[in-house]
């Protein structure tokens, strides 16, 4: 089943690309149930994301760690994972061209 927190966007091309946020980024990087069913995309499918979804990211993680849910070590192997995923990152400063 596909997780229903991905948005499927339509570019104009026959290729299905899927906004990934950071609550799902979040989930697949832990290897969370949730953040698995991203495993079930179609090969053909791309993943974009708004560049802001890595400081977002990195931010829960944080909390996770501040909070006791998630060790340090494990964090950063986390935050190097996200850093390295082949996610297509959107820049939020040509947003005005849509405005």
């Amino acid at each position: 089943m596909l997780s229903p927190f991905l948005l499927l966007y339509h570019s104009g091309t026959a290729e299905e690309r899927y906004v990934v946020v950071a609550s799902v980024a979040v989930a697949y990087l832990l290897k969370t149930p949730l953040g698995l069913t991203l495993t079930d995309l179609p090969e053909s499918s791309a993943l974009v994301a708004p560049e802001m979804m890595d400081v977002e990211t990195i931010s829960c993680l944080r909390r996770g760690v501040r909070h006791g849910h998630l060790a340090e070590p494990h964090a950063r192997w986390v935050i190097a994972d996200l850093m390295q995923w082949p996610v297509d990152r959107i820049s939020h400063r040509d947003l005005d061209q849509w405005a």
